[in-house]
This record gives C-alpha cells, sequence and structure tokens, in this order.
C-alpha cells in the first residue's frame, strides 16, 4: 500500500503520468515533433520529452481534483477554447509599452475565479513538491505543507 502525500489515503498504485506543471504550458516551446528539449544538470544530459516533464507520485482520485484546475486556468490563461462560458466571462484588456528598447506587453484580466486560480497555482507546486520527494529531500516544511 502507498499513501498519497496529498489526501494521505492508502491507494495500491499511485497515477502513472501526473504532470508537475499541466501540458498546455509547454505548447510553446514544443518542436514540429511535439516534442521539447530537457537539460538536466545532475546528470549533465540533454533528452527530448514529449508531452512535458510528468511522474508518478499522488493517486488517482487527487490527479482528477488537481486537472480542474488546470482545466480552469488554461481557460483564462490561454485561446485554446475561446467559445467556452468560462473563456467569454474573463475581461481581457491587454497593454503594451514602449520605453526606448523596453519593449514589453502585458494583460489584465478581469473576473477571474481566485479561489480556482490559486487552487491551481498551489496545485503546480504541491505536484513539483512531491515529486522532488521521491529522489530527493523534501522542499516544504510541515507548516507550508499545511
Amino acid at each position: 500500500m502507498l499513501i498519497c502525500p496529498l489526501c494521505k489515503r492508502e491507494v495500491d498504485n499511485f497515477h502513472k503520468r501526473s504532470h508537475l506543471v499541466p501540458e498546455w504550458m509547454y505548447t510553446d516551446c514544443y518542436n514540429g515533433n511535439h516534442k521539447v528539449l530537457e537539460v538536466s544538470r545532475s546528470e549533465e544530459k540533454v533528452t527530448k520529452k514529449q508531452k512535458g516533464v510528468y511522474c508518478s507520485f499522488i493517486c488517482d482520485s487527487c490527479e482528477k481534483d488537481t486537472q480542474k484546475y488546470d482545466r480552469y486556468a488554461s481557460l483564462i490563461l490561454t485561446n485554446r477554447s475561446p467559445e467556452t462560458d468560462k473563456f467569454k466571462s474573463i475581461k481581457r484588456t491587454y497593454y503594451k509599452k514602449n520605453n526606448g528598447d523596453d519593449k514589453s506587453e502585458f494583460g489584465l484580466g478581469e473576473h477571474i475565479d481566485f479561489k480556482k486560480f490559486q487552487n491551481f497555482i498551489f496545485a503546480v507546486i504541491l505536484r513539483t513538491h512531491f515529486a522532488g520527494r521521491i529522489k530527493g529531500p523534501i522542499s516544504l516544511n510541515p507548516k507550508h505543507l499545511n
């Protein structure tokens, strides 16, 4: 039996391919073959990864729960699903700023469900933390984890 580090339930197996960071966040990094380069300083190698970085470290139920927040964030941060009600509910205003050679673009989103978006950020941090525990020390102390 395994103990899921997120929900603390005993499970037979962890989800086989939990993404540390959702795949939609890698889209701009992919080459024509839908692969991204992964550079590892610890192993001193470069490999081509498909579908981002994933690992097996939380239960199926927790994976499913965190995917809801990943989906919400993808609807408000990307143009992948412009016909959804969630995408349409966000008021987006885009700005460009030019200060000589310093050119920047940014956007302002209104009507965002802050709690869902906050849970997306927490889920990414926790998944990365739990995956790191498999190979090394805990990076969050118990107070942060709770």
